[in-house]
Order: structure tokens, then sequence, then C-alpha cells
């Protein structure tokens, strides 16, 4: 249900290449075209699929009573891949991660404890246990 995988672009039913800062033929990364609604996004490892940051992506379409759609949160990801795209076609919002907010978090306060592995883990418990609670579901997640 919530996976991580290696680096593409992904392009929603009616998203342009216009948003794209590269050609398609020489893009850094595969790029697929998706049903889902949105613009194009970046997919990559430490994301699962604030303020003048945007950290996560939803795209959603409905055709013919049937829902396509796609979330991705940046928790540990490397954002250089999003400078060559314009994110979901937003164009005054810089892309931010979990872990950057945390590394600012953490030279104000001295905190420095979370890695990689643990904010992936924290960040999918949390989707998985929000998913659960909003449909009603009594599935225990082992951990």
């Amino acid at each position: 249900m919530i996976l991580q995988h290696q680096p593409v672009y992904t392009l929603g039913a009616r998203s342009s290449e216009e948003n794209l800062n590269f050609l398609m033929k020489d893009a850094p990364f595969d790029i697929y075209r998706t049903e889902r609604g949105g613009e194009v996004t970046y997919h990559g490892p430490g994301q699962i699929i604030p303020g003048d940051q945007k950290l996560a992506a939803i795209g959603i379409r409905v055709s013919h009573w049937i829902t396509y759609h796609g979330l991705a949160l940046n928790v540990t990801t490397d954002l250089t891949p999003f400078q060559w795209i314009v994110p979901c076609g937003i164009r005054d919002r810089r892309v931010g991660s979990i872990k950057g907010l945390l590394r600012e978090f953490q030279s104000f306060t001295g905190y420095n404890k979370a890695d990689d592995s643990f904010l992936t883990d924290i960040a999918h418990k949390s989707l998985m246990l929000d998913f659960l609670e909003f449909f009603n579901l009594n599935t225990i997640i082992k951990p």
C-alpha cells in the first residue's frame, strides 16, 4: 500500500511538458504518464509516495466514477531532482522534506536523534495508522 521506489518523474493525465526544465529525450530519470490527476512530480528514495515549503504531492482524478490518485510525502528525499521540474505546476513554492525541517529544528534546539530510517519508519507507521483510523478499519500493524 505504501512504497518507495527508484527515481522517476510522473506526469498526471493532463500535465504539460512546459513544467519540465529539460527535454523529455534528455530526461535525468525515467518519465511515466499516469492516469492520476495533477502535474509533474518526482518520486524517489526517502519519499513515502509548511509555510513556504511543499512537503507532499497529492494528485486526484475522477472519471466515470473511477478515481485515480497518488500521494508522495518527502521524508528524507534528495530534493535535487525537483530543480529540474516545476513540481505540480507550482512555481512560487520550494520543495522541502521532513528531514530538512527537523534539521532546522535541530540547529535551533540542539536536538539530534532522528536518522533517515527512523524518519521513514515513523512516517510510514503514521500514514498507515491515519489511513486505518479514517476508514475505521480494525487492523493491527505489527512493527
